[in-house]
Order: C-alpha cells, then structure tokens, then sequence
C-alpha cells in the first residue's frame, strides 16, 4: 500500500492477485501431497465413479445421522480420503479460477500476470478431465500418470503467477552494494 496525495491509502491492485495466487499455489500442493495419499494407500478406486460418490454428491449417509456418518466415514479410511481429494479438488478448482478472473480483470494488458492465469485455466479443466479418466480406467497408467504430471504443472504454474506478482507488490530485494575497497560485495 502506498500513501495517496490526500494521505489515504491506496491499494495495490495486484496484492489481491498475489493473495490469490498464493493461496492457490499452497491449495495445490496440499492436494497433490493428498493425492499421493490416496494413490500410495490404495484408495484410487474407494469411491468407484466419478463425479459422483456412489451415484449421490456426497457418499451415502448410512444411518441417516451426521455422527453416524463421520463414524462411518472414519471407519472406512480409504472412502475418506479419496472424498477428501474430491473436496480439496474443488477447492484448488475455484482458487484457479477466482485467481485467473482478478489477473484477467485488473491486470488484462498484463501478460506477464495473464498468461500464467490462463495456463492455470487450461491445465485445470485438463486436470479434472484427467481425474475422470483415472477412475473410468481403473487407474489405467497412462491416465493416472497423466493426472500426476499435469497436477505438477498446474503447480508449478501457480508458484510462477506467484512470484510473477510478488514482484510488483513491493518484495524487492535491498540494492546490491558495489564492491570496492573496503566495501562487502554483498548487503
């Protein structure tokens, strides 16, 4: 934030791009350290069709109670956790989304902010098809591979929007100090 002529505050607007942006750089990883959760513990198929879980949004709330069905949830590890990657899916989907609309809206002569955002667009609705195909295969290898490669580059994106924005809201490093005599070449 910088102090306007008036002495009220204005506000960066590419802040909200690098809130978002880091927010959805860290949703990223956390669900891709889940996914590997579910791949490693066998729970790929817990939840046999996709989108839904056993035809419904939610798995089925046997017993028709909410303690019933966290205890019932918790019995069965595997169905947990592979809805819990649905969820954090969705979450990590609206976080793509929600970032390229702010960088597209404020920041649309922007490529360097822009491109970053769009390839994230790109790469989620690719991630979500890959998604799909990895439970209609059976977790086939290619598709479940695919599905690997393409969270890490969503990743990967994400962190590149990142640190794109960080550097216009006011992250720069101190100037370097010139070495001379009796000068340190470094601050």
């Amino acid at each position: 934030m910088t102090e306007g002529h008036d002495g009220a505050r204005a506000v960066n607007p590419v802040r909200g791009v690098h809130r978002l942006a880091v927010l959805t750089a860290a949703a990223t990883f956390l669900l891709l350290f889940v996914g590997g959760l579910v791949t490693s513990t066998g729970s790929g198929l817990a939840v046999p069709d996709w989108p839904l879980s056993f035809g419904r949004f939610f798995p089925p709330m046997i017993g028709g109670v909410l303690f019933e069905h966290g205890h019932r949830m918790m019995a069965t590890p595997y169905i947990t956790l592979h809805f819990a990657h649905r969820i954090g899916a969705l979450f990590v989907a609206l976080a793509v989304v929600a970032t390229a609309a702010v960088a597209g809206r404020r920041h649309g002569g922007d490529d360097r902010l822009v491109r970053p955002a769009l390839l994230a667009l790109a790469l989620l609705v690719l991630q979500i098809t890959l998604g799909g195909a990895t439970i209609w295969s059976s977790r086939a290898v290619p598709a479940t591979t695919s599905h690997l490669v393409v969270g890490a580059a969503l990743l990967a994106t994400s962190l590149t929007l990142t640190l794109r924005a960080s550097r216009f809201v006011g992250w720069r490093r101190p100037a370097r100090a010139t070495a001379g005599p009796g000068r340190h070449p470094f601050p």
